[in-house]
């Protein structure tokens, strides 16, 4: 049995070795979202218990998680000038890029939960694109690119979405989808379901350079990128 007051100074002296502020100072610094966690992990704990602490710190995480998730990273590429790869246009925007041609990049897996996302974002690059020929009076958009190489999965419901954006493109604005670089599992299941047949066997290409070179030749615009583009034989 001891005073509270002694039991007290024990405990908050054994707390005080669990807060590392240098922690937090390098949170707030780098990334301010897991400040935030550590921030209502530490209040939670501090004042409502260590479990709900640890709780709503678990809850916030997987929200992130989810979130992060749902809205997946796509960007406008451009080719690096001079080289065969290609970038992000916000992060070089010396990248080049071609009339009448979109080239984007899906950062993530595509299941039910992004798919609408996905489509949405491609769409408004199409849009914006569009937009940006019709004010220089060029012809309009006639390919969009989509490079696969960072997608690892995609379940039947990014699968039709993918099949009725083809539908959409082609048969409304008269644009052609190609598909560059998917990895052995996403190709298995575009061919199980027949979106490959829909797409096109000549329109799923081993890289974004092949799948460039393809669209460029098509539009009759004369460059020195490659001779000749290998497509993906399955």
């Amino acid at each position: 049995m001891q005073p509270t007051a002694i039991l007290a100074s024990i405990v908050i002296s054994g707390v005080l070795s669990l807060v590392v502020l240098d922690e937090a100072k390098f949170f707030w610094n780098v990334h301010r979202l897991d400040f935030a966690v550590w921030a209502l992990a530490f209040v939670g704990t501090l004042f409502l218990g260590p479990e709900w602490g640890l709780g709503i710190s678990i809850m916030l995480s997987l929200l992130i998680v989810i979130f992060e998730s749902a809205y997946p990273h796509i960007s406008v590429l451009g080719r690096l000038p001079g080289t065969h790869q290609y970038r992000n246009v916000k992060q070089y925007p010396n990248g080049e890029q071609y009339d009448g041609l979109v080239m984007v990049r899906i950062c993530a897996p595509i299941y039910f939960a992004n798919t609408q996302n996905v489509r949405e974002k491609i769409e408004r690059y199409y849009q914006r694109a569009q937009a940006d020929l019709e004010r220089r009076g060029e012809k309009g958009v006639k390919y969009i690119i989509i490079e696969m190489s960072p997608v690892s999965h995609m379940d039947t419901g990014a699968l039709h979405t993918l099949s009725e954006m083809h539908a959409t493109f082609l048969d409304t604005l008269n644009i052609r989808l190609c598909l560059a670089n998917p990895n052995p599992t996403v190709m298995q299941r575009l061919v199980a379901s027949g979106v490959a047949d829909e797409f096109g066997r000549d329109h799923i290409f081993v890289s974004i350079q092949d799948a460039v070179e393809f669209c460029l030749v098509k539009l009759d615009v004369r460059n020195s990128l490659c001779d000749c583009p290998t497509r993906i034989d399955v």
